[in-house]
């Protein structure tokens, strides 16, 4: 543990890769069950596409961070999974605004 308390949450190593992984572990329950439940509604084919691309960059998103820390953090594959969450987060921002309308 840190001092003060909460500097444990942010600059201990074991726990921030602990908060990454169940962040992981949530997204990869949540996004195909999303996904899932979409393909029952009535969506204009750019959304569908949407769903698609987002379920395909979470696998792409898993198999960088599984790969990155197997290979003990090269940077080239490190940027890499940072990019793929940019972009990860990215379509789900465009997708929630697309099904806001």
């Amino acid at each position: 543990t840190m001092s003060p308390w909460w500097a444990d949450w942010f600059e201990n190593v074991a726990t921030v890769q602990f908060h990454h992984r169940l962040l992981a572990y949530l997204l990869v329950l949540v996004i195909p069950a999303w996904w899932w439940l979409a393909r029952r509604q009535p969506l204009d084919t750019a959304s569908r596409w949407l769903f698609h691309l987002l379920l395909a960059m979470l696998a792409l998103q898993v198999v960088l961070g599984i790969t990155t820390l197997w290979y003990r953090v090269p940077l080239a594959l490190a940027a890499a999974h940072q990019a793929g969450a940019m972009l990860l987060l990215t379509l789900a921002l465009i997708l929630n605004h697309r099904l806001r309308r």
